[in-house]
């Protein structure tokens, strides 16, 4: 099991932080229809969404709120929650990379947070949740 960490000078800037771990196994392909049709109906909700709405929609708020915490531009630098809304919002349509990616993307639309995915071979605890340093 992964227990990731957060940085005391994290927490100590923005204090309701949280950061979470799901593991799967997954068979990674181009394109599966599915998972697809499930991702279309998770991205109906923010179709047409204004996104001086969107962006008061808590778990995208907070995620601007700590990158303002932090002193980077939310406008400049926007989180993947954020970003996949303003897409949809847009009329645009998501891009389709491969099913790993196609899974985050679903699980951020699901829960408006946002996701990372990384290949567990290539991860070493301990994991730490820091402030990003130069380089």
């Amino acid at each position: 099991m992964i227990s990731p960490t957060i940085a005391p000078e994290l927490k100590a800037i923005i204090p309701t932080v949280a950061v979470g771990c799901l593991t799967a196994s997954v068979r990674n392909s181009e394109h599966e229809d599915p998972l697809w049709r499930e991702i279309d109906s998770a991205a109906v909700r923010f179709r047409g969404v204004a996104m001086d709405e969107a962006r008061k929609l808590p778990p995208i708020k907070a995620l601007r709120d700590a990158y303002r915490a932090l002193g980077n531009d939310p406008t400049r630098y926007r989180g993947s929650n954020e970003a996949l809304v303003r897409r949809i919002s847009q009329g645009k349509e998501l891009y389709r990379v491969n099913t790993v990616v196609d899974i985050n993307n679903l699980v951020s639309l699901q829960t408006l947070h946002s996701v990372g995915t990384f290949d567990m071979e290539h991860v070493s605890p301990p994991i730490t949740f820091c402030i990003g340093q130069p380089g």
